[in-house]
């Protein structure tokens, strides 16, 4: 069979549809120019230069790779798997370019030296859906059209988009390539967990961008343009929209991150909710970290409180509390 080369956003959104509803041999597939992480500011504290506060959500992207490639690797979120080659294998490198800081990240090599890893270990099939459905997640236009929609409207007036070469020959190609877009990864993510995983993890990464870019005149990241002025009003919008979560019951436990020495994250599932909540090493002694890593393992429940925020019926920013607490503790 010929090698299929995926070189931009159509040809992922393409391949992912035929992965989805046929079998393809997955090694014949290459990555050339694809996916690229973009991310422009213009403001005047953006003069080839990144900030130290957005350095943050761009090392939470280096981190969500990292768990993509745990995860179609070891089948396993938990990062702590990958070996020290591995993790300066999927390293990706980001390029600052001279005026306003306008910055790319190739994540080609990043995305066959998964594909390369994974796939002797693990579903062909699978481990192409998943990787095609990260790098439009984290990378497609459509995806974060559709994510910053979904906060409000893009800003198609900003100079941005009038001076955007980039973009689609017309606004109706753009949206039409859009909603395409965001059909395939609706299906992806229905039928895979995985991908519904890493759609969370993406959709922190762009929320994290937009909260440190407040201060930006303009702010485009992977083609969509928003100005600091709205970037702003989106954030200060969440946060007032979020409601105080308590929970002091049963929970399953999905996978353990242990990536981050000052802060494990434990992902969690109820009978409504499956979401990541984090807690201070400091805060829960060995035996309560035991008594995860034990019920990870053996796939029982465990009683714990988190504290966190709800947000359109998802749970965010969640700690846990305590592990095990005592029955006569309620939750809301």
């Amino acid at each position: 069979m010929d090698k299929i080369v995926v070189s931009n956003d159509s040809d992922a959104v393409a391949l992912l549809e035929r992965f989805l509803n046929e079998d393809i041999d997955p090694s014949v597939v290459e990555f050339n120019g694809w996916p690229v992480y973009t991310l422009y500011l213009k403001g005047e504290k953006y003069h080839q230069s990144i900030t130290p506060s957005l350095m943050r959500p761009l090392l939470e992207l280096q981190k969500g790779l990292y768990k993509t490639a745990a995860r179609v690797i070891y089948n396993d979120d938990n990062t702590n798997r990958l070996t020290d080659e591995q993790r300066g294998q999927f390293e990706y490198t980001l390029k600052v370019y001279e005026g306003s800081s306008d910055t790319n990240a190739n994540l080609q090599d990043v995305f066959t030296g998964i594909a390369q890893s994974a796939i002797k270990k693990m579903n062909g099939k699978q481990i192409m859906i998943v990787l095609l459905a990260a790098g439009l997640l984290y990378t497609g236009h459509g995806a974060y059209e559709k994510y910053i929609d979904h906060l409000d409207k893009v800003d198609t007036n900003s100079t941005a988009v009038k001076n955007q070469e980039i973009l689609a020959k017309s606004l109706k190609d753009q949206q039409d390539a859009s909603l395409k877009q965001m059909q395939v990864l609706a299906a992806a993510v229905k039928q895979y967990p995985d991908v519904k995983r890493t759609q969370e993890e993406a959709q922190e990464v762009h929320f994290s961008v937009l909260k440190e870019a407040r201060d930006a005149d303009e702010v485009m990241v992977n083609g969509v343009p928003v100005t600091g002025a709205k970037a702003r009003e989106l954030t200060d919008e969440q946060r007032k929209k979020s409601e105080k979560a308590v929970f002091v019951e049963e929970f399953r436990v999905l996978a353990v991150d242990t990536t981050d020495a000052s802060s494990t994250k434990v992902r969690v599932r109820n009978a409504k909710h499956e979401f990541w909540a984090s807690f201070k090493d400091h805060t829960l002694d060995s035996k309560a970290i035991n008594i995860l890593q034990k019920h990870l393992v053996s796939r029982e429940r465990v009683r714990l409180r988190i504290e966190g925020k709800r947000l359109g019926g998802k749970v965010q920013n969640a700690s846990i509390i305590a592990v095990a607490p005592k029955q006569g503790e309620k939750g809301s």
